[in-house]
């Protein structure tokens, strides 16, 4: 996948600590944070932004969080808006039940008045004072698994500001990004 091989790279460069991987993504990289913390056995930590947690498995879109939630090789973060009108509630605290049922150290956070994207400050979603709590509970979660300075973070993500943000608050907490485009097969990521 692209992000083993970013993963990869980065170790063999001498530019990263491929014991200390943590992945961020909002919105279909929220998706892709939760599935490749399936995939990959060496990921410290990931955080998942409103991911889709469920849906109809398509050709690109074979599996969803939901389908992995036994299979986490690495606790996540889920940082969900309980007024999200894409991602219903209801479908968060499935994939809540599935962690306990796998009993997984993943946490859900709900964010009860927030909507889609609520750390988006360039969209009429965004939610400061919960973007704000979001972010200190984004950066506490990769400290305390293990994800730190020197340590790369795939930043899963379309172009935008969101992208700036998470870039940003990985090279504050110490660590180094490697950019990931959402849209690529399952497979590729």
């Amino acid at each position: 996948s692209d992000l083993d091989a970013a993963v990869a790279w980065a170790a063999k460069s001498s530019q990263g600590d491929d014991a200390r991987v943590g992945v961020t993504g909002f919105c279909w990289g929220g998706r892709i944070t939760w599935l490749y913390a399936a995939h990959n056995p060496k990921l410290k930590a990931g955080v998942a932004w409103y991911g889709r947690l469920l849906g109809e498995a398509t050709e690109l879109q074979p599996k969803y969080p939901i389908d992995v939630a036994a299979k986490l090789h690495a606790p996540v973060l889920g940082l969900y808006g309980g007024q999200d009108q894409g991602i219903p509630l209801a479908d968060v605290e499935k994939m809540r039940a599935a962690l306990a049922v796998a009993k997984q150290p993943s946490e859900i956070v709900v964010f009860p008045d927030a909507p889609h994207g609520f750390h988006a400050d360039y969209r009429p979603s965004f939610r400061a004072q919960d973007a704000q709590d979001a972010w200190r509970q984004c950066l506490a979660w990769f400290r305390k698994h293990g994800v730190g300075p020197e340590v790369l973070v795939g930043l899963s993500l379309d172009r935008s500001l969101e992208g700036i943000v998470g870039l940003l608050g990985i090279l504050k907490a110490g660590g180094a990004y490697v950019p990931i485009d959402p849209r690529y097969p399952l497979d590729r990521m």
